[in-house]
C-alpha cells in the first residue's frame, strides 16, 4: 500500500487515519494524489485545495469586524468632540449676543432713578449734606469779614476828609497807600467768594450772590477814595483843586450818600448764611 500524505500540510498519514495528526484535516476530504505522482509539502506549508479556499473567507471575517468597529468608534469620538466643543461655543456666543443686546438697550429714566435710589440714594444724600455744610462754612467765613472791611472803609473815608488838603505830602502818601492796600484785600476776599462752588440747586445759591454783591459794594466804595488820592498826590498843595480831587467820590453819590454804601446796608443782613437744615 502506497504511503499517503496530507494534501493540506504535507505530513505523512497513518494507514488507517481518518484525520491528519498534524493539521486535523479529514482524510476522506483529501483528494487522492494523481497516479504516478507523489505530493510533497514543505513542513508547515498550506495546500491551496478546496478546503483552504473555503476556510479563507472565515479567516478574513474577524479582521473585517475589527475594522468596522474601529471606524464606528472614530465616528462616535468625532461626534462627541463636535457636541462638546462646537455646540457649547455656539450656545455661549448666542448667550453673549443676547447679553450684549440687552446691554445696548438704554435704561428708562424710571429704571435709572430706581437704580440710583437703591444703590446710592443714601450715599448721594449724605454727600449733598456734606457739600452744603462745606458751602455754609466757606460763606460764613467770607460774611464774617464784611463788617471789618466796612469799618476800615469808613476809617479811610474819615482820614481822607481830614488830610486830603494837607500840605504834608508824606502823610498823604501814607494814607493813600493804606487805602490801596485795603482795596487789594477786599478784591482778594471778593474773588474767594466767587470761587466757592455752589450748585444752582443749593440752598446757599442766593446767599452766595448776596455776599458777592456786598463785596462788590465795598470794592466800589474804597476804589473811588483811592482814585481821589491819586489825583490829590499830584499836587504839592492840593488846595484850590478840591473839585477835581473829589470828582470820583461825588460821581457815586446820591445826594450826599454813596450809592454803594446804601446798597451794602440793604444787602448785608440778608447775606448772612443760615446753618444747614
Amino acid at each position: 500500500m502506497k504511503p499517503r500524505y496530507c494534501t493540506r500540510c504535507g505530513k505523512p498519514l497513518a494507514p488507517d487515519a481518518d484525520f491528519c495528526e498534524n493539521c486535523g484535516a479529514r482524510v476522506q476530504d483529501i483528494p487522492p494524489a494523481p497516479s504516478g505522482q507523489q505530493v510533497y509539502r514543505a513542513p508547515g506549508a498550506m495546500a491551496l485545495d478546496d478546503s483552504a479556499a473555503q476556510d479563507a473567507p472565515h479567516a478574513k471575517k474577524p479582521l473585517t469586524i475589527a475594522i468596522v468597529a474601529v471606524a464606528a468608534a472614530l465616528v462616535v469620538v468625532i461626534a462627541l468632540i463636535f457636541v462638546l466643543l462646537v455646540l457649547p461655543s455656539h450656545g455661549s456666543n448666542h448667550a453673549a449676543e443676547q447679553a450684549a443686546s440687552v446691554g445696548e438697550q438704554p435704561a428708562t429714566s424710571q429704571e435709572a432713578a430706581s437704580s440710583s435710589t437703591s444703590a446710592g440714594g443714601t450715599g448721594a444724600t449724605e454727600a449733598s449734606a456734606a457739600q452744603e455744610q462745606e458751602i455754609y462754612a466757606a460763606l460764613s467765613s467770607s460774611y464774617d469779614q464784611l463788617a471789618g472791611f466796612d469799618d476800615e472803609i469808613r476809617s479811610c473815608a474819615t482820614t481822607f476828609n481830614n488830610t486830603y488838603l494837607s500840605t504834608d505830602l508824606s502823610a498823604r502818601q501814607a494814607n493813600a497807600s493804606a487805602a490801596q492796600d485795603l482795596l487789594d484785600r477786599i478784591s482778594g476776599a471778593g474773588a474767594t467768594v466767587d470761587s466757592i462752588n455752589v450748585p444752582a440747586a443749593s440752598a446757599y445759591a442766593a446767599t452766595k450772590a448776596e455776599t458777592s454783591t456786598c463785596y462788590d459794594d465795598l470794592e466800589n466804595r474804597i476804589s473811588v477814595i483811592v482814585q481821589s488820592w491819586n489825583i490829590d498826590l499830584a499836587y504839592a498843595n492840593p488846595r484850590g483843586h478840591e473839585n477835581e480831587i473829589l470828582a470820583p467820590i461825588e460821581q457815586d453819590n446820591v445826594g450826599t450818600v454813596n450809592k454803594y454804601l446804601t446798597d451794602y446796608q440793604q444787602r448785608y443782613p440778608n447775606a448772612k448764611p443760615q446753618p444747614p437744615q
